[in-house]
């Protein structure tokens, strides 16, 4: 109730059933616990809902497999928030594993590593609720981004060990997040594990709430027949060449990788997106409003750039964003970096067709850059 009050919250309940038949939401955010995930996801999609739930997805598969049946029936989507699948170094790997410039990728390596992060909140360390401790929290995340950028293959054996060794005795030592409850973690400190997969692949992992380590590492590394990748910091390595200092080993570190998280953003909020469902959804019409996903985004790339004209430049260049967003963007931008704009829309202007003109200037008819480009 506090909560709600700060927030101006009108409506606050303690069931999730009666929420769900009093407010028929268009789309839930599950974030219980581990152990009521299932539950909460069959009740929202059988109530016409799309579901977003928390990782891990569910206690065990049998669990898993019913909530997406619920939501099959229901035609209704089920995500799962696996946010790293889309990080730019993610994507600039599976890029690389796609276009066969690794060839064929037969080993992995994913670490997901606290030193010292056993959770002082919440239930993190009771099994019965959570269903386990590092691997099942922080070590899915990591697992996911990797499978999703080896091309997801088919897992045919898998192997493990679990070991708990500090988070179940009382400990002074120094952590960032100290006097967690001991007498109820009943969960793994350390795991280990190996995947097999159909295409002869393996991939090993290892994740942790408390180890003796020097530094918490989150990273994954891939090795192919033709190359190999790491995700933090991101490189692809692939033969070698000889100069006078020696042997020097090829590295494609891919670029300025904030510039594409940018233009990935840019995509989806402009609805440029390879995603059918992205462009159906996110796509930006043509209005007089300012469009909120456009001053969203012009936020977004201003803090990500530190020059607007920069950003400007490359946005326009680049992104290729649709003419109704830039002058959203232009009118949040300082007047030089205006003026760069207003010169990029009426060139691209000039070389539109006469439908794509009208429909400019449709929607910004009161704008003094549309006279202007007429």
């Amino acid at each position: 109730e506090t909560k709600a009050e700060q927030f101006g919250i009108d409506g606050i309940f303690t069931d999730y059933r009666k929420m769900l038949s009093t407010v028929k939401p268009d789309a839930v955010s599950v974030c219980t616990p581990n152990g009521a995930h299932a539950e909460a996801s069959i009740s929202a999609s059988n109530a016409g809902a799309h579901v977003m739930v928390e990782k891990p997805m569910a206690m065990s598969a049998a669990e898993a497999k019913k909530m997406i049946t619920a939501a099959n029936r229901k035609r209704r989507k089920l995500v799962i928030g696996f946010q790293h699948r889309y990080d730019p170094r993610t994507k600039f790997i599976k890029d690389a594993v796609d276009s066969g410039r690794m060839g064929k990728v037969i080993y992995g390596r994913i670490q997901a590593l606290r030193r010292r992060g056993i959770p002082n909140w919440g239930v993190f360390g009771r099994k019965d609720l959570q269903g386990g401790g590092p691997l099942i929290d922080i070590g899915v995340h990591a697992l996911e981004m990797t499978h999703f950028a080896m091309g997801s293959p088919t897992p045919v054996s898998a192997s493990g060990s679990i070991f708990t060794y500090l988070g179940d005795r009382k400990s002074d030592v120094v952590s960032q997040w100290p006097n967690w409850d001991h007498k109820s973690y009943t969960v793994e400190d350390l795991a280990v594990g190996q995947i097999r997969f159909d295409n002869g692949a393996v991939l090993s992992i290892e994740a942790s709430f408390a180890a003796h380590i020097e530094k918490d590492v989150w990273n994954f590394t891939l090795m192919g027949e033709k190359a190999g990748a790491n995700w933090d910091p991101p490189g692809l390595f692939s033969g070698y060449v000889r100069d006078s200092q020696g042997v020097i080993v090829l590295v494609d570190r891919g670029g300025n990788l904030s510039l594409q998280s940018v233009r990935n953003l840019a995509g989806i909020c402009a609805g440029i997106s390879r995603s059918p469902t992205h462009r159906k959804i996110m796509s930006a019409k043509a209005s007089r409003e300012p469009n909120p996903l456009a001053r969203f985004l012009t936020k977004r790339m201003m803090r990500l750039m530190p020059s607007a004209t920069a950003l400007v430049r490359r946005v326009s260049t680049k992104a290729r964003i649709p003419l109704a967003c830039l002058r959203t963007v232009r009118t949040n931008l300082r007047s030089g970096a205006r003026r760069l704009l207003s010169a990029v829309v009426v060139q691209r202007l000039r070389k539109a067709s006469a439908a794509q003109r009208a429909l400019y200037s449709q929607s910004c008819s009161n704008s003094s850059l549309s006279r202007q480009a007429r």
